[in-house]
């Protein structure tokens, strides 16, 4: 499974915007092959910081999104909303052996 973090900052004017490109595009992303798992996060002290967490199967799932129309397409419409670039990392879930 992986993880998919990404932060965009976006500039305090667009933050409300910014929110709604995204929670529109949430359900689709959650019927995307793959995705287990989808949650908006957003800061409750920096206007504009939004994150989302995600779980994928794999990170072959994650880049068939990612190489996406319905990817690409919000990536333009949310990127001019942007204050500085986004930031994004992939992890998978890691056991802790004592």
């Amino acid at each position: 499974m992986i993880i998919r973090i990404v932060e965009l900052r976006c500039t305090p004017d667009s933050a409300s915007r910014a929110l709604e490109l995204v929670n529109d595009i949430a359900p689709k992303v959650r019927q995307s092959m793959g995705c287990f798992h989808l949650e908006i996060l957003v800061d409750i002290r920096k206007k504009g910081h939004i994150s989302t967490f995600s779980k994928w199967e794999s990170e072959d799932h994650l880049n068939a999104y990612r190489d996406s129309a319905l990817f690409k397409n919000f990536w333009a419409s949310i990127k001019p909303h942007f204050a500085e670039p986004a930031k994004a990392w992939s992890s998978s879930s890691a056991v802790y052996l004592p």
